[in-house]
C-alpha cells in the first residue's frame, strides 16, 4: 500500500470501480450505448480502490488518474504497481521513478483542509482559527510531503524525509492545543 500519513476513513473500492465504469438507466428506457472501458479506466479503478482505504474518495481517484496519466498502463505493469490481472499492488517498494510519480500524483491531489477531518477527534477543543492556522502551516509542507511519500515507496529504504515531515507537521499542530487520546 502506498505509504501516506495515517488516515482513518476507509472506503470500498467496488463502489469506486462501479462509479468509474457503470452508468444508470431508468426503467423502460432504451439502454444507452456504453462507452468502452479502457485499460487506463481499469488501472485507475484498481489503483483508486486501493488508495481509498487511506485517502478521501476524491483524493484517491484524483491520485490514481494522475498516476495513470503520468506513467501509463504499460509502465504501471512493468514497475509492479499493477499485476497481470490489473490488480493494484501498492504494498511494496518501487524504483525511484515510480516512487516519485506516486509522490507527485499524491501531492497534486492532496488537500490539507480535507486532512483535518482525520484529526478533528484528537482536538475537540480546537477553534476554527486554530484549524485555519494548521492548514496555513501545513500547506507549506507539500515538498516535505512529496519527499516523504517518494522515500517511503522507494526501494532504498531511507527514512529522513519521513521524520522531517512528521516533525514539521507536529509543529503545525501546536495551535490546535493538546491532543486527546484516540478512541
Amino acid at each position: 500500500m502506498i505509504r501516506l500519513p495515517r488516515l482513518t476513513r476507509p472506503l470500498g473500492g467496488l463502489a469506486l470501480a462501479a462509479a468509474l465504469t457503470l452508468s444508470a438507466t431508468a426503467c423502460g428506457e432504451e439502454e444507452p450505448k456504453q462507452p468502452a472501458v479502457t485499460e487506463a479506466d481499469l488501472a485507475t479503478a484498481a489503483i483508486a480502490s486501493q488508495l481509498a482505504v487511506k485517502l478521501e474518495i476524491d483524493q484517491a481517484l484524483c491520485t490514481a488518474k494522475a498516476l495513470v496519466k503520468d506513467l501509463g498502463v504499460k509502465q504501471l505493469h512493468s514497475s509492479g504497481v499493477l499485476n497481470d490481472e490489473d490488480i493494484a499492488q501498492l504494498d511494496r517498494r518501487f524504483d525511484q521513478e515510480t516512487a516519485t510519480a506516486l509522490a507527485d500524483a499524491t501531492v497534486a491531489c492532496w488537500d490539507w483542509r480535507t486532512h483535518t477531518t482525520t484529526l478533528a477527534s484528537l482536538y475537540p477543543e480546537a477553534e476554527t482559527d486554530a484549524w485555519d492556522a494548521y492548514v496555513a502551516c501545513t500547506e507549506k509542507l507539500d515538498e516535505k510531503l512529496r519527499a516523504s511519500i517518494a522515500e517511503a515507496n522507494a526501494r532504498d529504504g531511507k527514512t529522513g524525509a519521513q521524520r522531517e515531515l512528521a516533525a514539521a507537521e507536529q509543529q503545525c499542530r501546536k495551535p490546535l492545543g493538546k491532543a486527546v487520546a484516540a478512541k
